[in-house]
């Protein structure tokens, strides 16, 4: 397996074991067309939506925050349109996994845990404006927009509501 498919299998096995003590039931795509990698299904919520979704595509990087606190990230076109507009039924975010260069830092193991390392961190782009003319589009993502199982159930209570982050 190269090392593109590692990243995101791994990407995904973060995602699903952030869901897992939340009770998201996780599932894919057969085919991913329409920018998402993998999606979180939500049940018995009490707002406007009774069984919410979130829409989820996953990127790995290397690369750290800059001096101002921001994760500039290289987005192709169609990534970035996929995932912009509030004409969808579901939130879509980006989630931007920072993983160690060498794969076998990725996971680190003792007598009493299993640790997954580095973080991951999230982006909407719901509002963000049309690029035309580009091929790709740098996108910031403030060390703010860290991954956690809070942050994901607020991303699933606000789905129930038919709002995003």
């Amino acid at each position: 397996m190269d090392n593109n498919h590692r990243m995101e299998h791994f990407s995904k096995a973060f995602v699903r074991a952030y869901a897992a003590p939340l009770g998201f039931n996780p599932s894919e795509l057969e085919y991913d067309n329409d920018s998402i990698d993998i999606k979180l299904s939500g049940k018995d919520f009490i707002g406007k939506y009774r069984s919410p979704e979130l829409h989820i595509q996953l990127k790995s990087t290397a690369d750290v925050f800059n001096k101002n606190g921001i994760l500039p990230f290289q987005l192709s076109k169609k990534n970035y349109d996929d995932l912009r507009g509030e004409n969808i039924a579901f939130p879509r975010y980006l989630f931007v996994f920072i993983l160690p260069q060498k794969t076998e830092d990725w996971i680190i193991e003792n007598d009493t845990n299993i640790q997954l390392f580095k973080r991951g961190y999230w982006l909407s782009l719901r509002t963000a404006p049309d690029i035309k003319n580009q091929k790709s589009k740098v996108v910031h993502i403030p060390i703010k927009n860290l991954l956690s199982k809070e942050k994901l159930y607020e991303m699933m209570a606000k789905s129930s509501d038919g709002l995003s982050l």
